[in-house]
């Protein structure tokens, strides 16, 4: 039978070390100590499920042999090979006894009348009792129940000569070793009443994943709660307070973030988390089951909505981008309550703007905001062919000073990124918009840096002749400072003072293009036009549409290739470096990417929103290859 460590996390612990430290002075434990109550075997109450007063959180590995099996695919070696390393490793402290095909259960409580400590146990099952009872005596008074059950209290700090100032020395811990091999160790003062629960319990209350951990939101309410109440008030008082228009925007937003704090407290029942783990991949699930809708966010996600297929043009690009992400829209409640607090807002961001024409401003970002609320997806990618050429000509005895200076610049000023956004508003419409929005000049930054009006269009115009772009397309091109991240060590004059380098390096140009793309408005970011042009071309690649689940929110996508690139802005001035990076990006170019989801649904008669995430083992074996490598890392 295998046998791993981790499974005998409480035997180890508790028996070699203790637990946690708890206060000096706390009061009497409010949960009931039983000696005995769960027999060996059977079960005597067929009654429904009983909670501990105090449950805060219960979780259970259902399968501990699986997450071995898992766990010795990813790392390359086998499962016997794992077992026998991990069981070895924790054999001391009874680690090989513990049955690996059983699950491993555990809990926590709050106790005391303020519920001031938290206090748990964990249940497992061993292969030899009388292994076990030999193990434990050795460190623990044993006391042989009349069922056969094995009460084992710890003695004294845990060791032959105990720390009498210690934490451990202040509390008692203990295991109850059933006659058929069901274990249950733990704090003492609660080792009884969970006992039973794990024992008993915990089987029927159905949980199916590798791992499932449930954190019930009471016992934490009544703890929090009285806080959230009075940070609440605090802000209904700082909105209240005396102040000029420019401070009544934030001193709402704050006034609203508190009370949405604990209305959000007061929505959440439980909070779950459910990992499945095997050779090819890791999935995680958290999920937050909701009693109520009193915050915003609880009453926006119940809101009815609906999960459209994705663009084909947003197919082809996400499978060419580092980072991509998109959104289901069709919720209306969000939007209305963040116009609510962007007209607030318009205060601050319009003071400057004259008394007439400010009704037109606020309009207008109204109309803006609207717009942005349509968000559909977003993507981020690099070109890596621009930056390799510049760093092929940085490279090698030969290399210019200016070739290293512009390498420098763009791998800085990240030169080779490009990103996307699209939105579900028609083309005409936020166009139009986005021009009416570009005359009004008191709502633009006024620390704008000019630039040639004939090379560097500062207003939105039609794009050339012969672009790749459709002709009702538009855009405009900025600059940008770019200053040094890691400048190498100041040169010195002749009396050895230290010469104070430039802190900007140069300018990079930032174009951006709004295109349509069937009934969508596209919006391309980047450092060139060939470079955007290059981008749309991929989005017309035609990829099929994708089909969300139906009530999923969104969702994401990181492919492999981003962690290279992530390193390539630290090594600007090493043209090597950076090389060996765009090597190693194009090694892990296919390896699959790691996704999120966030989907809606219900759990019996509560609502669910469930956050997804997906790690595929040849993901992880692309990062660890790369990282193993040490390419680009600082010494």
């Amino acid at each position: 039978m295998r046998r791993i460590a981790l499974s005998a996390v409480t035997l180890s612990t508790l028996i070699a070390c203790g637990g946690g430290a708890s206060q000096k002075g706390a009061e009497p434990p409010t949960v009931a100590v039983a000696k005995s109550t769960t027999p060996s075997t059977g079960v005597v109450d067929p009654g429904p499920v009983r909670f501990p007063e105090g449950l805060v959180a219960w979780g259970r590995i259902a399968r501990p042999s699986a997450l071995v099996k898992g766990g010795a695919a990813w790392i390359h070696k086998s499962e016997q090979e794992v077992a026998k390393e991990l069981s070895a490793s924790g054999k001391e402290v009874g680690a090989d006894l513990v049955a690996l095909d059983q699950p491993i259960d555990g809990a926590l409580v709050l106790t005391g009348a303020s519920y001031e400590g938290v206090k748990g146990a964990v249940s497992f099952t061993v292969n030899n009792v009388p292994a076990a009872k030999d193990t434990l005596g050795k460190k623990a008074e044993l006391e042989v129940l009349s069922d056969g059950t094995i009460h084992a209290k710890l003695k004294k700090g845990g060791g032959d000569e105990p720390d009498e100032d210690s934490a451990a020395s202040k509390r008692a811990f203990g295991c109850m070793v059933h006659a058929d091999g069901h274990t249950v160790c733990g704090d003492e003062s609660v080792l009884g009443v969970l006992d039973s629960f794990l024992l008993r319990d915990v089987p029927r209350l159905g949980a199916k994943a590798d791992v499932h951990v449930e954190v019930r939101m009471q016992p934490i309410r009544d703890v929090a709660g009285p806080a959230l109440a009075a940070l609440a008030e605090l802000g209904k008082a700082a909105a209240a307070g005396e102040g000029g228009e420019a401070g009544d925007a934030s001193k709402e937003a704050e006034k609203k973030s508190k009370e949405e704090a604990k209305a959000f407290l007061d929505d959440i029942d439980s909070i779950h988390y459910d990992g499945a783990f095997n050779e090819n991949q890791l999935r995680t699930e958290i999920s937050v089951d909701l009693r109520s809708k009193k915050s915003l966010f609880s009453q926006w996600v119940a809101e009815p909505g609906n999960a459209p297929a994705l663009s084909p043009a947003f197919g082809a690009i996400a499978a060419q981008a580092d980072i991509s992400l998109w959104a289901a829209g069709g919720r209306s409640l969000l939007a209305q309550q963040g116009k609510v607090l962007l007209q607030k807002a318009m205060k601050d961001e319009l003071k400057n703007v004259k008394e007439a024409d400010r009704p037109k401003a606020e309009a207008l970002l109204g109309q803006l905001y609207d717009t942005l609320f349509t968000f559909r997806t977003a993507a981020l990618g690099r070109d890596d062919g621009a930056l390799a050429k510049l760093a092929d000509a940085a490279t090698g005895p030969k290399a210019s000073a200016a070739a290293k200076k512009r390498l420098t610049l763009a791998a800085t000023g990240e030169e080779q990124l490009w990103m996307t956004a699209s939105f579900a508003t028609p083309f005409a419409s936020a166009r139009d918009l986005i021009l009416a929005v570009d005359k009004m000049p008191d709502i633009k930054d006024p620390k704008k840096k000019k630039t040639d009006e004939k090379k560097y269009p500062s207003k939105i115009t039609a794009l050339p002749k012969g672009s790749a772009f459709p002709a009702n397309s538009v855009y405009f091109l900025s600059k940008k400072d770019v200053k040094a991240k890691n400048p190498p060590a100041p040169a010195l004059d002749k009396s050895g003072k230290p010469v104070k380098g430039p802190e900007v390096l140069g300018t990079l140009d930032t174009m951006v293009v709004l295109a349509p793309i069937g009934d969508e408005t596209w919006v391309f970011v980047g450092d060139s036009l060939p470079m955007l042009e290059g981008v749309y071309k991929q989005a017309l690649a035609s990829k099929p549409a994708a089909h969300p689940q139906a009530g999923t929110l969104g969702g994401a996508s990181i492919a492999p290739k981003l962690w290279p690139a992530d390193k390539i802005d630290d090594n600007a001035r090493a043209p090597e470096v950076i090389s060996a990076l765009l090597a190693e990006r194009a090694k892990i170019a296919s390896a699959p990417s790691m996704t999120g989801e966030t989907i809606l649904g219900n759990s019996g008669n509560l609502s669910r929103i469930t956050f997804r995430f997906d790690v595929p083992r040849t993901a992880f074996e692309a990062y660890k290859a790369f990282d193993d490598k040490g390419i680009g890392k600082k010494p």
